[in-house]
């Protein structure tokens, strides 16, 4: 398979050494799309990249089975960063490095997650969140610890 990419996409799609794509990866590129995966990331089987724009997916990061990416403008994951099954980002969306993201999640145009971030299962993500920060629901919103207490 990383074989037959180059062959079909050209330079459009660059992969960094140890990169790699699971099987059924489908790519829809428009005539200004391309992706890039840094050295070490994973796109899991059955991801989808619809791409008009540039898509780039940081080193060792790894990307969950049948999540989506559709890019007009662009959508950026830092390095080092876990993106869950099934989760959708959608234009203009910028992931920092160390993020995890959880299944299903999605992260609408203009989602901004800072380094070090947490997007909880299903959350769906409008706007700027916090390096450090996690946030979970619909919509997102920052969450703080409970205090413990104890019986």
């Amino acid at each position: 398979r990383r074989l037959r990419l180059p062959l079909r996409w050209g330079r459009r799609v660059a992969l960094g050494p140890g990169a790699a794509v699971g099987k059924g990866v489908r790519f829809e590129l428009g005539p200004r799309g391309r992706v890039t995966l840094g050295a070490g990331a994973w796109l899991g089987s059955g991801t989808r990249v619809e791409a008009d724009g540039p898509v780039s997916i940081g080193a060792r990061t790894l990307v969950g089975a049948r999540s989506v990416f559709i890019a007009g403008a662009g959508i950026s994951v830092g390095d080092d960063s876990v993106v869950g099954d099934e989760a959708l980002l959608s234009d203009r969306v910028r992931v920092g490095s160390r993020v995890r993201i959880g299944p299903r999640a999605c992260l609408l145009p203009g989602a901004d997650v800072g380094d070090g971030g947490f997007v909880g299962v299903r959350s769906v993500v409008e706007g700027p969140v916090a390096p450090g920060s996690n946030v979970i629901g619909v919509p997102a919103r920052p969450q703080t610890a409970a205090p413990c207490r104890s019986r």
